[in-house]
């Protein structure tokens, strides 16, 4: 089982290429990360679908007051069962 998730920012192709050296590559590679993001939220959007983040939900601080996110630990459960293999298409 691999330690990292699929999610970790060291896959991305763009940070991949720019470590080998690749950097016009690697400025096309970001671009078109970038661009699919843009394409994610707009699709979203338009179908009124929320952007709910996976494992942290937004709380406030019982003393401050202030807003936080608080990690739900779910994602060490997923990790373990293996649910998080090929999580996402987000490269």
């Amino acid at each position: 089982m691999p330690v990292l998730p699929a999610t970790d920012t060291r896959f991305r192709p763009d940070q991949r290429a720019m470590e080998d050296g690749q950097y016009d590559f690697a400025a096309e590679e970001k671009n078109r990360v970038e661009e699919k993001q843009r394409a994610a939220r707009r699709a979203r959007e338009e179908s009124g679908e929320p952007y709910v983040p996976e494992f942290f939900s937004k709380k406030v601080h019982p003393i401050t007051g202030d807003e936080y996110w608080e990690f739900d630990h779910s994602y060490w459960k997923r990790r373990k069962n293996g649910e998080l293999k090929n999580y996402k298409d987000i490269f």
